[in-house]
């Protein structure tokens, strides 16, 4: 089955490159850090989608899982630690009459608080959020709360605002993607912060960033403090860095003081990556993989939790050739993993992409379609995104 993402946009200048070396960020470790170093680490805008309890869920013989999912999709918490002290937690849920047809609509509800990074220990940091009292004359509200880190820009906390709505907890939050590009653009870009390139470049994240859209953006080796080639990606919330060899600049032809933006909506697919981990993927013709002809791959993938029945699942490879095109491959499968499963999957490149030569960018990930009783459908994508670059080239 595929999927293309419609409506593409592109904006070139000079041509576009796409292939590198994914650059990885290493673990955040606590230990030897101030509260004052985490504190300036933890400002910014932190986003939570939540899993559903699928064992309670499982347990209760009235629940009509597929529309409680349905329910679900949307749902999300998140947390904006500014600088001075404030803080701004969004819980966006849904509010209608549950009646069990009705997906009903989103809303936003918004909090203002304050925080305060309390202690840092060698595995967690423990942070107090105070917020405001529950009645007028009553007083206010601390929580104190245990940040567990999975490197630089994930962390897990228990929130209290999710279980009574049959969410998981601990959540899994992760760095805004827009945040973590422009963090990565002042932090690795030759342009200054007030010149017109860098105000350019964060305003077109920010707009893809708000509309929800996947974006990368390609910048030639003038433009980069390393003097190489580098792509930056945000794809399903995940944030991605690939630089170029000189051999790969070369064979897509990109000049040195090239850039490129291309964005792609992220219709109908919904974002619950804590609900299972992409392990390990092997890929057959890594080196030399021919595009006329189906990619073959086992994926392994552990659940985080217990994933449930009701849906149909799918390993989701999404494929981006040069600037030409970006679209996602669903491979069926039997069920989610019950624990840890390997699946043995077939991706067939459309027609359009399948003379493309060049490196070529795979994204994959897991998935589950829901069927409306109504009519169409929604894709949450489960887990994070594995990562990889390929050389491709047509059989004759």
């Amino acid at each position: 089955m595929t999927c293309p993402f419609h409506d593409q946009k592109r904006r070139i200048v000079g041509h576009l490159l796409l292939i590198g070396l994914a650059v990885m960020a290493g673990p955040w470790v606590a230990y030897g850090e101030t509260p004052a170093e985490i504190r300036a680490k933890l400002v910014g805008i932190w986003e939570a989608a939540p899993a559903l309890d699928e064992d309670m869920l499982q347990a209760d013989a009235n629940a009509n899982i597929p529309y409680v999912h349905a329910q679900a999709v949307g749902v999300r918490q998140i947390y904006n630690f500014a600088a001075d002290g404030k803080c701004t937690i969004v819980l966006v849920h849904r509010v209608g009459p549950e009646d069990g047809t009705t997906i009903d609509r989103l809303v936003a509800d918004t909090i203002k608080a304050d925080w305060v990074v309390l202690s840092v220990d060698p595995k967690d940091v423990k942070i107090r959020v105070t917020r405001p009292p529950l009645k007028p004359g009553t007083p206010r509200r601390p929580i104190d709360q245990t940040l567990i880190f999975d490197g630089n820009d994930a962390f897990s906390m228990d929130a209290f605002d999710m279980v009574e709505k049959g969410f998981r907890s601990p959540m899994l939050f992760r760095r805004n993607v827009g945040e973590c590009a422009r963090q990565w653009i002042a932090q690795n870009c030759t342009a200054g912060p007030n010149e017109q390139f860098t105000q350019d470049m964060n305003a077109a994240i920010s707009k893809f960033d708000k509309n929800e859209e996947d974006f990368s953006l390609c910048l030639g080796g003038h433009l980069t403090k390393s003097g190489k080639v580098t792509e930056i990606v945000g794809f399903c919330g995940g944030f991605f860095v690939f630089e170029l060899t000189k051999t790969q600049a070369a064979q897509l032809h990109l000049g040195d003081d090239a850039v490129v933006l291309l964005n792609t909506p992220r219709n109908n697919f919904y974002l619950v990556p804590s609900e299972a981990r992409i392990e390990k993927v092997e890929l057959e013709n890594k080196d030399g993989l021919d595009p006329t002809q189906p990619i073959i791959a086992k994926v392994t993938v552990t659940a985080v939790h217990t994933v449930g029945d009701a849906g149909d699942y799918s390993v989701r490879m999404t494929c981006q050739t040069g600037n030409k095109a970006r679209f996602s491959i669903l491979c069926p499968v039997m069920h989610g993993p019950v624990g840890q499963a390997t699946y043995g999957c077939k991706f067939k490149i459309p027609d359009h992409a399948a003379q493309f030569e060049g490196p070529l960018t795979i994204m994959i990930d897991f998935c589950r379609t829901t069927q409306f009783a109504q009519g169409g459908f929604t894709v949450e994508v489960l887990s994070g995104s594995y990562s990889t670059l390929v050389d491709a080239k047509p059989g004759k």
